[in-house]
């Protein structure tokens, strides 16, 4: 899949007075929705256990059974999208959203390779018209351009009336892992938490991530969120969201617990089964599993995904991270597969205490 044309930059510009206006906006978006906390969060659990007129989109299993695909080319197609992404500056709940399209187009359409990239760049450009400003919308003649003029531009059309049939017209029917995630950090647990920027730098990094692989898919966005968030946590050693989740679990561990539930808390509309519980602690040591990897394994992360965080603190915390917890890590693992022939209770006993050391 070629990559974008080297000699022409990115369209537009962000000032400083861009991002002071995007926090303002926030700032008053997040002040006139607070009574409707509850029922933003009913309504985003609503879409994603597809409940309602909503169904779940996106099936791996269905994804596997395309013909001219493999999930080996899956990074390509993630970093042409970063670039995409990147080269039009567009909302982060643009980039989110252009991946769900195109999972979900891919779960119920057989796509030629030849047309991988016409997939992902009308996908973008739909995901554009949905989230973001007017002006920072693909052209078609860009789409054209930056595809090396492989397609047509009525190609664009021919494609996004596909998209958009396929998909019954609902684009936004689904929450994804970005708005949960700013959901989680809203909390009131980490009002004072001073370390919470760089948890959402963190978790967003991990979760554009997630973006690659197809272990990933299994989990649902608040899962993804979650765990996410609970290992960037761990990373910047805080320990707000982990309390969290215990005191929602068990809200009468003490007597000051009583006064956080009537707090701001978007875990309260999750419900903390058994079940849930372990699929947060599997994509959490997915997630772990893969930052050792990039240092124990030559599987380093995308390196375009590495070049959109360059010069943040993100690569410098995963080595901090890594030199902190190799050993315990490589004892994790040797301990795993020492009792892959014990029984499978024990063995879910030991990853579970395992995990609760690690990511709480």
């Amino acid at each position: 899949m070629p990559r974008l044309p080297g000699p022409h930059g990115p369209r537009g510009g962000i000032t400083a007075a861009d991002l002071a206006l995007e926090e303002s906006e926030k700032l008053a978006c997040r002040t006139c929705m607070a009574e409707y906390e509850r029922e933003i969060l009913e309504s985003l659990q609503e879409l994603e256990r597809g409940t309602g007129s909503s169904k779940p989109g996106i099936d791996p299993v269905m994804i596997d059974s395309q013909p001219e695909l493999e999930w080996y080319m899956r990074p390509y197609l993630i970093d042409f999208l970063l670039e995409l992404h990147a080269y039009f500056r567009l909302r982060q709940e643009t980039l989110f959203l252009a991946c769900s399209i195109v999972d979900r187009y891919l779960s119920k359409r057989m796509v030629r390779k030849a047309h991988y990239q016409l997939t992902v760049s009308t996908a973008l450009w739909i995901a554009a018209k949905y989230e973001d400003k007017k002006s920072r919308t693909p052209l078609l003649k860009e789409l054209v351009h930056l595809c090396r003029d492989v397609y047509e531009a009525k190609m664009f059309v021919q494609m996004e009336m596909h998209i958009l049939s396929t998909l019954d017209w609902s684009i936004g029917s689904v929450t994804s892992a970005h708005d949960c995630l700013a959901r989680f950090l809203e909390m009131d647990c980490f009002e004072k938490d001073p370390t919470v920027p760089s948890i959402a730098h963190l978790a967003s990094f991990l979760l554009e991530h997630s973006m690659y692989e197809r272990n990933y898919l299994q989990h649902s966005s608040t899962i993804r969120a979650l765990s996410a968030a609970l290992v960037a946590s761990k990373m910047m050693e805080s320990s707000s969201l982990a309390d969290q989740i215990h005191i929602s679990m068990f809200p009468s561990t003490g007597p000051s617990c009583q006064g956080d539930l009537g707090k701001k808390n978007a875990l309260t509309a999750l419900t903390f089964t058994r079940e849930a519980l372990q699929e947060i602690k599997k994509c959490g040591l997915q997630f772990v599993n893969d930052i050792f990897r990039t240092k124990m394994l030559p599987k380093p992360f995308s390196a375009v995904l590495l070049q959109k965080y360059r010069g943040s603190f993100v690569e410098s915390t995963i080595d901090r991270y890594c030199s902190q917890y190799v050993s315990l890590y490589t004892s994790f693992c040797q301990l795993t597969k020492d009792l892959k022939v014990i029984h499978q209770e024990k063995l879910d006993l030991t990853l579970e205490n395992s995990l609760r050391n690690s990511l709480a």
